[in-house]
């Protein structure tokens, strides 16, 4: 059978394809014996062009319908809030704490240059990334080792890695107690 003769006969059977299931088996199977294909053949052609049909289908549906600004909303309540938090007095914006719910330190308990050896907890705690437990840390590991013969030596701590070091050596210093 040739492929104009295939294409006719498709076509020319396809209304049937769609009036009653029977039909259907019947059409499948005539189209079996003319073109000598076995069921499972015949099965993957009728999945495959369903699957085609389908994704034929869903590709016209997506170029009918207009492109909308899916961001569009966000963007806009986006501006919104950024023009009334540049509005706003700084007082209403910013409270005294912040998101985890501790103070936000005053101007006064900014990170100060300090001797690794002689900082109490309270002032470890002036430090960027360096809580009450890592204070405590600190000085427990100070207490058993002695005191810290280098700045990077910090990093033995627990909880203390590279990046929080390079965080906190530019504001401290080692020097000896004698």
């Amino acid at each position: 059978m040739s492929n104009g003769a295939f294409g006719f006969y498709f076509m020319s059977a396809f209304p049937a394809l769609l009036s009653d299931p029977s039909d259907t088996m019947k059409w499948m199977y005539r189209l079996q014996q003319r073109i000598g294909i076995t069921r499972q053949e015949s099965l993957f052609i009728l999945t495959f062009s369903l699957v085609l049909l389908f994704g034929l289908a869903v590709r016209y549906l997506y170029a009918q319908t207009p492109p909308s600004d899916f961001y569009a909303e966000a963007d806009q309540r986006f501006e919104e809030s950024a023009r009334r938090f540049r509005q706003a007095e700084p007082s209403s914006v910013f409270d005294d704490t912040t998101r985890a719910g501790r103070r936000a330190p005053a101007v006064d308990e900014r990170p100060v240059r300090m001797n690794l050896n002689l900082a109490t907890a309270s002032q470890l705690e002036r430090l960027p990334r360096i809580g009450p437990k890592m204070a405590a840390r600190i000085l427990a590991y100070r207490r058993a080792h002695g005191p810290f013969k280098r700045v990077a030596d910090l990093v033995r701590v627990r909880g203390i890695g590279e990046k929080t070091l390079a965080r906190l050596e530019p504001l401290l210093f080692v020097e000896d107690q004698r």
